[in-house]
């Protein structure tokens, strides 16, 4: 009976995991390497189901002046560029603030500018958060866990 038993534990086991059960429940999200692009500061990257997702500080950081955010976002193999990609700076998740929508770097698909406003005073944990709003009405947000602006001096703030 013990045997049985533990049999069935074992293939129970095996069956989960084969089917990918035990997981974080974040689906396919793990770091990506990257680089940044010349002249800018990386702020991280991620990789999300179907796209990986840069981001880097191309301006410097003032408190209560905008910054300019360069997002590239590449698509898996199958995968079309997403309708639209907006940005915002922040520590938390503030439903509130409305997000400044990215523009199109010219002759480079997939890479996308924003110049979002600066937070004043400077939190002290605080992040670029990106959404990419796709065709199919999907959006897929990043935030305060992937795009730190953690080189930015505390003497930067008040």
């Amino acid at each position: 009976m013990r045997t049985l038993l533990f049999l069935a534990v074992i293939s129970s086991t095996l069956v989960l995991s084969a089917c990918g059960a035990g997981g974080g429940g974040e689906g396919d999200v793990s770091t990506a390497p990257n680089s940044p692009p010349p002249g800018g500061v990386s702020l991280g990257a991620r990789a999300v189901p179907g796209y990986t997702v840069q981001a880097a500080r191309m301006s410097a950081v003032t408190a209560g002046q905008p910054v300019t955010i360069r997002i590239t976002v590449t698509p898996d193999a199958g995968q079309p560029l997403p309708s639209s990609v907006e940005g915002w700076a922040g520590g938390e998740f503030d439903a509130s603030v409305a997000p400044i929508i990215a523009t199109a770097v010219d002759g480079q698909a997939g890479v996308y500018e924003a110049a979002i406003p600066v937070p004043d005073p400077l939190p002290t944990d605080w992040a670029a958060w990106t959404r990419l709003r796709l065709a199919d009405g999907s959006v897929l947000e990043l935030g305060r866990d992937d795009f730190h602006f953690a080189d930015v001096a505390a003497t930067q703030r008040h």
